[in-house]
């Protein structure tokens, strides 16, 4: 290669003996830069700089031994001491490093720390994250996540991919701070749109899968991430988008896309996408059917130890499919697989007593006196012989896929007008369970239920209509099928037609046709709906308000054992709701329901001696009747007067901790009040650490929870944050809002979290 002028020059310069051109011309032969590699002449020069005190010299010296090819850690030492020694930052992360492992010198935690610690003080990203991990981690030192978390954010914000993912993991997992979820997910983010591919397939994973993380199910994001990932090579990226590609699930399915990316990711040796493309072949999903090819990739996976592959490739010589059937391999593959927990020790025991005549591949068949006449009558065209095959094949082989032997005999049936296959097939379209999600095969084969009389049927497709999901909202047609149902005695049908009757859905409003079929089913003695009759006469649902004729309905249930209707005869005589208040009458139906252990009711007691309604005021068994709520199923309500007991000492001995504890449960599940108090309690420090950006925090949800004394409060909190410390807190605060409103229906439902 010619050399240029340029080089001639910093040559001279070089021979000369100046360090800077010594050490340039030193890594122009390193990275072969405008000349032919050569690292040998790379290090020559170098040392010729490093040998003047050069500090950047000394460090290539010292990298040189570490990764060249005449790797000497001991030599790497002495050079990465001498930077060091010179100031250099990264020499002294990486002294720390090798002090860590031992690498060319004894190891010693507390000079690894020493080393990694002075560089992270000068704000070198890399050691502040090894400092965040060292804490993290309790490498020689104290474990301290809080510390872990300072260092690895340091490291983050100087756009630092690794800290920043493993700060996001310190969040999620170790850390407790209000506003963890959505540090753990920004910082996620951040890594994975800084390019960081480990961070995309973590992002991914966590939208394809929510038991991961809290993240909400996006399988269109996660496709997006897991593209990103695999476009940087990833093959567990590869996979995850070929998987959903093969389903089509938030992405349009496309069976040739999926073979294409379990092939790539099968060849860089992902044995669940070898497995996935055995399948592939085996089934001919998107390729040709080859029992050849399918084996090929099954004994790769298999060998890998996939369980998957190796119960697969079980049947195939068991078979005799794509391969000379052989059933010691059989045994071989099937023992390998029972390992993994698959389960096979019915199949090898009928291979023992010689039984190989029957080819059913994935899961063990028990050939019965009534199997036999099963097949017999479906054989002859009896549907309901069809519809109980496809129930034993659905059982055994748990597969419900176009082409399995389960939804053949539905189908068969189905065809054959037996509605219960009808609904079933519909059923099965309609959940997307195996069978790819087609509504409008769910729709026709609901349909065709309906109109042989199955009241399942019509019922479902009133809900749909109803609901307006997976079609346009049309309460005249929900009221058709239910009205269908209702005519042929069906309970859910008269009661489904009743309700849009009260409320005048698809049909005109007619109370008193709509009481008069929930009374036409009432008449079978339905404890629950004597108390939802209960509910419409007392609010007055569709019909003229009458709170008598309503308490009748919820006494009638009460007596029969409903919790609910002594529940609500407690809370009606309590607050004197549409009564006379009476206390007395209150705490009777309270006892009852509590004595069957009704959580709710042993709240109201509590509150009753706590405030001495109806009883002599007596703190003591207040805290006993709360305590007995059991501390995993207690409303919010509930764990903010257990908090207020505690921060007054009523009934109990004051406690700050507990009570900041339940106030804090109590704000997270949206109690106004809760957020309010527990602002104050971050504002004094009672119970916890003094944060008076934590109560800001709070304040504001508090206010915007309509909490009227958090809006004065707030103001005065503010004046004590800068502008910047207000704007961050309030997009944390938004963000929980945000979240929070999203699934507030959770935290309302039944008011229990």
């Amino acid at each position: 290669m010619e050399k240029d002028k340029n080089f001639e020059e910093l040559l001279q310069k070089a021979e000369a003996g100046d360090a800077r051109a010594q050490y340039t011309l030193g890594m122009m032969y390193a990275d072969g830069d405008g000349i032919e590699q050569d690292y040998t002449e790379a290090l020559k020069w170098f040392k010729k700089a490093a040998t003047q005190e050069y500090a950047p010299a000394q460090k290539a010296v010292g990298v040189m031994y570490c990764d060249g090819l005449d790797q000497d850690y001991a030599e790497a030492v002495k050079w990465f001491q001498q930077a060091a020694d010179n100031g250099d930052v990264s020499s002294q992360f990486l002294l720390g490093c090798l002090y860590h492992g031992g690498l060319g010198v004894e190891q010693d935690s507390a000079k690894a720390i020493g080393w990694v610690l002075k560089s992270a003080v000068q704000d070198y990203a890399d050691a502040q994250y090894q400092m965040g991990i060292i804490y993290g981690e309790g490498h020689g030192v104290e474990q301290d996540y809080e510390e872990a978390a300072r260092w690895s954010q340091k490291a983050a914000e100087q756009g630092n991919t690794a800290a920043m993912r493993y700060l996001s993991m310190l969040y999620e997992e170790h850390l407790s701070v209000e506003w963890k979820d959505y540090e753990a997910e920004y910082w996620l983010r951040r890594a994975a749109e800084s390019g960081d591919l480990k961070a995309q397939l973590e992002l991914g994973l966590k939208l394809y899968d929510p038991y991961l993380s809290s993240l909400e199910l996006d399988t269109s994001e996660a496709a997006i991430w897991f593209r990103k990932a695999a476009d940087q090579g990833s093959s567990s990226a590869k996979y995850y988008l070929a998987s959903l590609y093969y389903q089509g699930d938030g992405v349009k399915k496309d069976l040739v896309a999926a073979e294409k990316l379990y092939r790539e990711a099968a060849l860089s040796g992902h044995d669940d996408a070898a497995s996935s493309l055995g399948r592939m072949y085996y089934d001919g999903k998107g390729v040709d059917q080859d029992y050849r090819e399918a084996l090929k990739w099954f004994e790769e996976a298999a060998e890998a130890g996939n369980g998957s592959a190796q119960y697969k490739l079980g049947w195939m010589y068991r078979n005799g499919k794509g391969v000379e059937q052989d059933f010691a391999q059989a045994e071989k593959w099937f023992r390998l697989a029972g390992k993994k927990g698959y389960s096979v020790d019915y199949i090898l025991e009928k291979m023992h007593n010689g039984e190989h005549d029957d080819d059913q591949e994935d899961k063990e068949w028990d050939y019965d006196k009534k199997m036999a006449q099963y097949r017999k009558d479906a054989k002859a065209g009896n549907p309901e012989a069809m519809y109980l095959l496809g129930t034993k094949y659905e059982d055994i082989q748990d597969d419900l896929r176009e082409d399995s032997d389960a939804m053949k005999w539905y189908r068969l049936a189905a065809q054959h007008g037996y509605a219960e296959a009808q609904y079933k097939l519909g059923t099965l379209y309609f959940n997307g369970w195996d069978v790819n999600q087609n509504y409008d095969e769910a729709l026709k084969w609901f349909e065709k239920a309906a109109e042989t009389g199955y009241t399942e049927a019509m019922n479902h497709l009133g809900d749909i209509y109803q609901k307006g999901e997976v079609v346009k909202q049309d309460y005249e047609t929900a009221a058709k099928w239910y009205r269908k149902s209702a005519e042929l005695g069906d309970r859910e049908g008269k009661c489904k037609l009743g309700c849009l009757y009260l409320h005048g859905k698809g049909v005109e409003q007619d109370g008193a046709k709509g009481i008069k079929l929930y009374l036409e089913v009432e008449k079978t003695g339905s404890m629950m709906l004597q108390r939802r009759i209960g509910d419409i006469y007392y609010y007055g649902e569709g019909v003229e308000r009458d709170t008598a004729e309503g308490l009748k309905w919820y006494l009638k249930a009460a007596e029969a054992g409903c919790e609910d209707a002594m529940l609500k005869l407690g809370e009606i005589y309590y607050f004197g709701d549409g009564v006379d208040q009476d206390y007395d009458t209150a705490l009777t139906w309270f006892r009852k329901v509590a004595d069957l252990h009704n959580r709710e009711a042993k709240y109201m007691l509590s509150l009753m001696y706590y405030h001495g309604h109806g009883v002599e005021q007596n703190y003591e068994t207040a805290f006993e009747w709360i305590q007995d709520t059991s501390p995993y199923f207690i409303n919010r309500k509930a764990r903010f007067t257990l908090g207020m007991m505690y921060y007054y000492g009523h009934g109990t001995k004051k406690n700050d901790v507990r009570a900041f504890s339940n106030i804090g449960s109590a704000a997270k599940s949206g109690h106004a009040q809760a957020q309010y108090q527990k602002a104050l309690m971050y504002l004094e420090g009672i119970g916890t650490k003094a944060d008076t950006e934590k109560a800001y925090f709070w304040i504001s949800i508090a206010a915007d929870n309509g909490y009227e004394d958090a809006i004065e409060k707030k103001a005065e909190i503010a004046e004590e944050l800068s502008q910047e410390q207000r704007n961050k807190i309030d997009v944390r605060a938004k963000w929980w809002l945000q979240r929070y409103k999203e699934n507030a229906a959770l935290f309302a439902h039944h008011d229990f979290y």
